[in-house]
C-alpha cells in the first residue's frame, strides 16, 4: 500500500513541478525565482495529494470532486500569497499562481491520460 502511495505522490510531484515551472519561466520567472516556484509546489501538492488519495478511498467520487475544487483554489490563494511574500521582482502573482496551477492541472489530466 504504501509503495503505490509513494509512487503517486512523486508522479504528481514531477508533474507538477516541470508544468508549473514552464508556466513560470513563460510568465518571467527567472532563475532566482525558481527555488521559490520549487518550494511553494513541494509545500502545496504532497499534501493535497496525499489527502485526495485517502478520501478516494471513502468517499464518493461526485464529493472527491467537489473537495478537489476547493482545495484547488485554497491552493491557488496559498501559492498567490507566497509568490506576492517571496517572489519580489515579479509582480503578477495571481496570474502566476492561476497560469501555474492550470498548467499543472492540464499536465496531471494528460498524464492520467496516458496511464
Amino acid at each position: 500500500m504504501i509503495l503505490p502511495i509513494a509512487a503517486a505522490l512523486g508522479l504528481s510531484l514531477a508533474v507538477t513541478e516541470a508544468a508549473e515551472f514552464i508556466a513560470a519561466f513563460v510568465l518571467g520567472v527567472r532563475r532566482e525565482g525558481w527555488p521559490v516556484v520549487f518550494l511553494v509546489n513541494l509545500m502545496t501538492n504532497p499534501p493535497y495529494v496525499l489527502l485526495i488519495l485517502i478520501l478516494g478511498y471513502l468517499l464518493p467520487k461526485p464529493a472527491i470532486m467537489l473537495i478537489m475544487v476547493l482545495c484547488e483554489f485554497a491552493i491557488f490563494m496559498v501559492e498567490a500569497f507566497l509568490y506576492r511574500k517571496y517572489l519580489k521582482a515579479f509582480s503578477h502573482p495571481y496570474l502566476l499562481s492561476a497560469a501555474a496551477n492550470l498548467a499543472s492541472i492540464a499536465a496531471g489530466i494528460l498524464v492520467s491520460q496516458l496511464r
